[in-house]
């Protein structure tokens, strides 16, 4: 759905889940890849009280002083490739039913600096706490499984809160790209449904009209085929139908947490939007 060849989600030498090699090294490997334009969408700052431990908090996301070392990098990028490849300053924020404000003020506070955002989905709330859906299985598995009781209940109260993401706008002017909406999935052959109609085009319907409906474009992340517990985009063929019966944009997202990483399944992402179009 876009003619420019674009990676929308990557990450940067900031973020300490990731290789720690440097962004620039990740922008060189996509200009050799071919492409055009590439987003780097770190992880911000986490509302504060989401995570008490700050050195697991700072296992998940930037810290507050941290954003303007981390913008300020991104725009000595921008001039050092601007011959070569088009940077985008962006950054991933984590939705929480009770902080939408946060996200309001953020996007507020770096209106100036950013080029767009992305908003995911990477907690739900458990036990008066919040949860990790994507730390690993077995966390999945004792922490939320546990909780919600069977995959489907699990998976019903994720779309649901989905739904509430993507009902809301947060800044008339930043760009937002809703990120691996079916990070849900992560584990799915592992924890599989049993409700078909969970994967039903009819059961996303509100969803995307939202989406539609608030001009967001959608994440087409293609890290879950990387992984023997998913094997598939984080997206789901039905909410492909609909970013094409809606003209959502919908982009190429690698989620490059490494220079490996970096335009890895363009392929794929390619003949599945050549398919639907």
């Amino acid at each position: 759905m876009e003619n420019i060849k674009w990676d929308g989600h990557t990450h940067s030498e900031f973020c300490r889940h990731g290789s720690g090699e440097k962004t620039a090294l990740m922008i060189e490997k996509a200009i050799k890849e071919g492409f055009q334009q590439y987003s780097i969408t770190e992880h911000a700052p986490l509302p504060r009280g989401i995570i008490e431990d700050e050195v697991v908090e700072k296992d998940f996301a930037l810290l507050a002083n941290e954003m303007e070392s981390y913008l300020s990098l991104i725009g000595t990028l921008k001039k050092e490739y601007q011959n070569h490849i088009k940077v985008l300053a962006g950054i991933e924020i984590d939705f929480f039913s009770k902080f939408k404000p946060f996200i309001v003020d953020l996007l507020q506070s770096y209106e100036k600096e950013l080029d767009e955002a992305i908003l995911s989905i990477h907690f739900m709330e458990a036990n008066g706490e919040y949860l990790c859906v994507d730390y690993s299985a077995n966390n999945f598995e004792k922490g939320l499984l546990v909780y919600y009781k069977t995959t489907d209940k699990l998976h019903k109260a994720y779309w649901e809160l989905v739904d509430e993401m993507v009902s809301s706008k947060y800044h008339p002017k930043i760009p937002v790209r809703i990120g691996h909406i079916a990070l849900i999935n992560k584990y799915i052959k592992r924890f599989p449904l049993q409700n078909p109609d969970l994967f039903s085009k009819a059961f996303f319907k509100n969803i995307m009209q939202q989406i539609s409906k608030n001009g967001y474009s959608l994440d087409f992340d293609v890290a879950g085929l990387a992984l023997k517990t998913c094997g598939t985009p984080l997206i789901t063929a039905p909410i492909i139908e609909w970013c094409q019966d809606l003209k959502i944009p919908l982009i190429y997202g690698s989620d490059a947490h490494n220079i490996k990483k970096v335009g890895h399944f363009y392929d794929q992402y390619q003949n599945t939007i050549t398919e639907v179009e």
